[in-house]
């Protein structure tokens, strides 16, 4: 059945807004009136309308009511132009390079083919590299986006490719959908009250659902789980009084975080189970190369810029200062990206599935 895009996306909003407006009134707090305008510009904000920020209503109605005019015009066009090209050459100079490389050797998988353990690897990190630069690409366009018109989105990725504990990934990764998860689901089914084994009943519940809003398929449910087991057993790690070094920590979050993105692109079980196969080698153990000087460019960078660089929204957001020098490269930078999505190498942003 073809649904509507991004309907998962303005469905969190109006559920958001239902029941923020019903705590309000059970707890004897003032509840905010918004007109019928007003609301029908909150659920179709479209910015981000098909891909997040999942924005709560205090967040956003009461900007609707700012001059737009208002002193600060200048620094935020700018602020939000660069954030809006930031997020553009994230999916066009890493994402959609990454996937030209990556997703023939799914697909060859997907068909009842097999990859080599080089070939295995390189896949893998390929869509580790294009689902985190699509999907914050996008967060970076659509917060860019409205801040040009005025308005400020709450940012929804910090840096979840440096997480050193699964727990510490869901605080960094897509932050809108985690707080909604939480304050939504997490806390009314008990929260941290109780034991540790009801904590760790309640991340497991909310990461199961959480996997069902991606998709009503066994796979998301089991991607879902299996997220919702990390962070319980994290949370009992930690209530033990257990430590990790660091690097060790992100090695393990990466690598199960790896893992869980083959059954998130595959949706297919045998075809996960080939893949996890091919990284021991049991389907050959042959390498692979890149002859393209993009593609080999692309990877490195998003590598560097995923574990090492700045978080693109808190950098321009707080710390960039102007200069015309910066200026001049965005603008050589756009002119390029144009070329490029001429060129016909672009594609659909992933999340506009969900």
């Amino acid at each position: 059945m073809i649904l509507p895009l991004g309907i998962s996306f303005y469905t969190f909003q109006q559920i958001s807004y239902a029941v923020d407006l019903h705590r309000a009134a059970r707890d004897g707090k003032a509840v905010s009136v918004h007109g019928f305008r007003e609301y029908l510009l909150f659920v179709s904000f479209f910015p981000q309308l098909v891909a997040g920020p999942i924005v709560r209503h205090n967040e956003i109605i009461p900007q609707f009511r700012l001059d737009p005019r208002r002193p600060g015009l200048e620094e935020r066009l700018a602020r939000g132009g660069m954030l809006f090209l930031v997020g553009l050459g994230k999916k066009v100079l890493i994402a959609d390079v990454a996937a030209r490389i990556g997703s023939p050797m799914f697909n060859r998988v997907l068909e009842g083919g097999t990859l080599n353990l080089g070939e295995a690897w390189l896949a893998t990190y390929a869509y580790f590299l294009q689902l985190y630069f699509d999907f914050s690409g996008y967060s970076d366009m659509a917060i860019g986006l409205g801040l040009m018109f005025g308005f400020l989105l709450p940012i929804n990725f910090n840096a979840p490719y440096r997480a050193t504990s699964i727990q510490d990934f869901w605080r960094r990764w897509h932050m809108t959908l985690s707080r909604f998860l939480r304050d939504y689901l997490y806390i009314p089914f008990g929260g941290n009250r109780g034991g540790i084994l009801v904590q760790m009943r309640n991340s497991f519940l909310t990461m199961l659902l959480g996997g069902l809003w991606h998709g009503a398929a066994w796979s998301y449910v089991v991607w879902g789980g299996a997220h919702g087991l990390a962070v319980g057993i994290n949370g009992l790690w930690r209530h033990l009084g257990l430590r990790m070094p660091a690097l060790l920590g992100w090695v393990c979050t990466m690598g199960f975080v790896a893992a869980s993105w083959i059954l998130f692109r595959t949706e297919d079980f045998a075809a996960t189970w080939s893949i996890y196969q091919s990284w021991f080698g049991l389907h050959g153990r042959g390498g692979t190369t890149i002859d393209s000087p993009l593609i080999l460019s692309a990877l490195i960078a998003g590598g560097i810029a995923a574990f090492a660089g700045p978080t693109s929204q808190k950098f321009i957001l707080d710390q960039l200062r102007p200069s015309r020098w910066v200026g001049l490269f965005a603008a050589l930078a756009l002119v390029g990206m144009i070329l490029l999505i001429g060129g016909g190498l672009q594609s659909e942003f992933i999340y506009f599935q969900f």
